[in-house]
């Protein structure tokens, strides 16, 4: 279903929930954000996820959002998506049984790091007149391995990985510093900033490890509630043992939002 009539398949979600819906239930719900590089992916890739939320009780909202193509859709077309589709889940928490105090956004790769501007600022677009007073903040953030910094990635990551935040932003990051700035979650967190938890894999060839042990330190000195967890061997993504004990920690954390 469309959460943004606008955005044509660019902007649709699939919902999991655990039927029947009694009146005046509330669920907490995490919508999961995928990612591939701002430039392909899909909302169907966290599907088995998004099965083993259900069944511990979450209504499960996974979402698609636009990707960039060629001179189309650059930043920040994808934060104005995902904040719009966390406005949509508000908007929409009775009809699926949803408590819309306790909205968590997850993402992986670039989905984490949309997931993690979810929980740093506030509404940028707030001109849908069918969303009034809904906000788009997160109650919570779980980022897997996301950037957070992009002023940063340069040159310590793959050239394939530059090129792909480039054309993210649209422009090279000499050329506007202060839009890598703004599209970095690690320069907007305050006392305001929602809690995180983070996990990443310490052999992460992509997206360098130390972008979220720079976060998990930010956030703590801006007193902001945090877990983190760095997998032992891991790269871009977790296997075998180690996701094991992702899954474990992140319930684990998904609990007390």
């Amino acid at each position: 279903m469309a959460y943004d009539e606008t955005g044509g398949a660019d902007n649709l979600a699939d919902v999991y929930y655990l039927a029947p819906i009694y009146p005046g239930e509330k669920r907490p719900a995490v919508m999961l954000i995928h990612g591939g590089g701002w430039q392909a992916g899909s909302k169907e890739d966290f599907a088995g996820l998004a099965l083993l939320l259900v069944n511990e009780g979450y209504v499960v909202v996974s979402i698609n959002y636009r990707l960039v193509h060629g001179d189309s859709n650059h930043f920040p077309a994808q934060l104005d998506d995902v904040q719009q589709a966390v406005r949509w889940i508000r908007h929409n928490a009775a009809k699926y049984g949803i408590d819309p105090e306790r909205v968590t956004a997850m993402g992986d790769s670039a989905g984490g790091h949309l997931a993690a501007l979810l929980g740093v600022m506030d509404t940028r677009d707030d001109s849908d007149p069918a969303l009034p007073g809904y906000s788009s903040r997160a109650d919570c953030v779980v980022d897997l391995y996301g950037p957070v910094d992009l002023t940063s990635l340069n040159p310590r990551v793959p050239l394939n990985v530059l090129q792909v935040v480039t054309q993210l932003i649209g422009q090279p990051y000499g050329d506007a510093p202060d839009l890598y700035r703004q599209a970095s979650p690690i320069f907007r967190i305050d006392e305001r900033t929602s809690p995180f938890f983070i996990a990443h894999g310490d052999q992460d060839l992509t997206v360098p490890v130390e972008q979220s042990r720079r976060l998990y330190l930010t956030l703590q000195e801006a007193g902001v509630k945090a877990e983190y967890l760095e997998l032992e061997g891991q790269g871009h993504g977790f296997t075998g043992e180690a996701n094991e004990r992702f899954i474990e920690a992140m319930l684990s954390y998904l609990e007390g939002c």
